[in-house]
């Protein structure tokens, strides 16, 4: 994925009603199995052809699970963010972990591969590129992105609406 490179970790806020994880070090918990618990997890070759697959699949289970049209709606734009991401810029496999706890959402998008240096550049309203994380950033509560040994991970939070 393509990412800043002002450090091998950042937590970014996004919209001003979300939580935030507490410290930029700290990965926000992944929720525990529980009988309020969902989880749903693909993994595939890390290529702009399979983004359509996780995209499907993510609508399919967030459907499921009854959550609203508007929700997934916005869902699916962050997930198709983060794995075109990983796809442009990953090297062997992306895996999309989704998981519902409660009304949060939680979206961890894992490439595995070795990831293309990040390259600065501006963007403006004509540029296709170069504005996903912006989007995702706009549309989930909060973002966290890191660079371990093996690749990048993104991962991005929602709070859902009643169900």
């Amino acid at each position: 994925m393509h990412h800043a490179p002002a450090s091998p970790s950042a937590t970014v806020p996004a919209r001003s009603q979300g939580r935030v994880p507490a410290r930029a070090s700290a990965l926000p918990p992944l929720p525990l199995p529980g009988p309020a618990c969902r989880h749903a997890v693909i993994a595939l070759p890390a290529e702009k052809r399979y983004v359509r697959t996780v995209r499907r699949f993510v609508l399919a289970q967030l459907n499921r699970w009854g959550v609203a049209e508007e929700d997934r709606d916005r869902i699916e734009l962050i997930v198709g963010e983060l794995a075109g991401n990983s796809a442009r810029h990953g090297r062997a496999e992306m895996t999309v972990h989704l998981s519902l706890a409660g009304r949060n959402v939680c979206i961890d998008v894992l490439d595995t591969g070795r990831p293309t240096p990040p390259r600065p550049h501006s963007t403006t309203p004509r540029d296709e590129c170069g504005r996903g994380l912006g989007i995702v950033s706009v549309l989930a509560d909060w973002t966290d992105m890191r660079h371990p040994r093996h690749g990048w991970r993104a991962r991005a939070g929602f709070r859902v609406g009643d169900q």
